[in-house]
């Protein structure tokens, strides 16, 4: 919630309000500014928006429901047939805000890359609701420690194994690997599990923006799209790691891994897997999985645009 004071003149009122990530000024013209807050205070690229987008925007809906109320089924069938309608959206993650439409429906993919201004050799993740849905979407090596996805997922951490051939051909062509994220976030989760199919996730910024951690950060695009889920501010306090996204990592060819971005926990996830036996590295055999598919799978996370 958006909390402030103000202070009245003869001639101006000025109003300033903070949520924790940003800082609001409100001018005379009814005109809204922001900047972020924290490590960052004399970053001037200023946002600007009426009022009316703020606070009474119909696509902003604010998450509050509890779980297996009936308010929250409806808030989940309502996103559910937004996303049915190749309709994109916004979401919360554990890492940053992002962008999510079907996986499956290249016409919503295609139109989610137009928005973000993002080129179509960069690869974009796929959201599943829990690791048991992967092996439809993605081939799970037969020498992978038992565990290991479970103790990865959910979390702020992306899994790029090769893709199956159910995946939508039209989603990341030409690249035989695909980046696997299930994030800890209980209405996210359920909202792809009621789907039963897997979400295309990007970041909620236009392409090489920096990621963002509440939903004013990226109104400059909410034009663009049909329903804003706003979480509140995704971090209590702003630091040099809260936008860095998931850490991405290949396991496509165990006992090897490879760190392709070092993003949130990125040393705990690198203790989950050498404590399974795994070794940094790559195979001498790339196989399918060659270095460009890996550098290429890394680029749709977040600061290079990833959740």
């Amino acid at each position: 919630m958006i909390t402030g004071t103000g202070i009245r003149t003869r001639l101006r009122l000025i109003t300033h309000y903070t949520n924790g990530c940003q800082r609001f000024v409100l001018d005379r013209f009814g005109f809204l500014y922001s900047r972020p807050v924290g490590l960052f205070p004399n970053n001037r690229r200023y946002q600007k928006w009426t009022m009316d987008n703020l606070h009474s925007n119909k696509k902003v809906i604010r998450i509050t429901q509890a779980p297996g109320t009936d308010e929250y089924s409806m808030l989940l069938n309502k996103v559910k047939k937004a996303l049915q309608r190749n309709i994109i959206i916004a979401v919360p993650t554990d890492t940053v805000y992002g962008l999510g439409c079907l996986a499956q429906s290249t016409e919503a993919v295609t139109e989610m890359y137009a928005l973000k201004g993002r080129s179509k050799t960069k690869p974009v993740a796929i959201c599943l609701s829990d690791t048991s849905d992967i092996r439809k979407w993605a081939i799970i090596p037969r020498e992978l420690p038992t565990g290991l996805l479970e103790e990865l997922l959910p979390g702020p951490v992306t899994v790029v194994l090769q893709r199956t051939e159910v995946l939508n051909s039209h989603l990341n062509p030409g690249v035989g690997t695909v980046g696997i994220r299930i994030p800890d976030h209980q209405f996210l989760r359920d909202l792809v599990a009621s789907l039963l199919e897997p979400l295309a996730l990007t970041s909620a910024n236009r392409s090489n923006a920096k990621s963002c951690l509440d939903v004013g950060e990226f109104a400059d695009i909410w034009d663009s799209l049909g329903i804003i889920l706003d979480d509140g501010c995704l971090v209590d306090m702003e630091t040099k790691q809260s936008r860095l996204g998931s850490s991405v990592v290949d396991l496509a060819w165990p006992p090897f891994y490879h760190i392709i971005r070092y993003g949130v926990d990125y040393l705990a996830v690198q203790n989950i897997l050498e404590g399974y036996g795994l070794v940094e590295g790559r195979p001498r055999k790339q196989g399918m999985s060659g270095k460009s598919e890996l550098s290429g799978a890394g680029d749709c996370a977040i600061g290079t645009e990833i959740q």
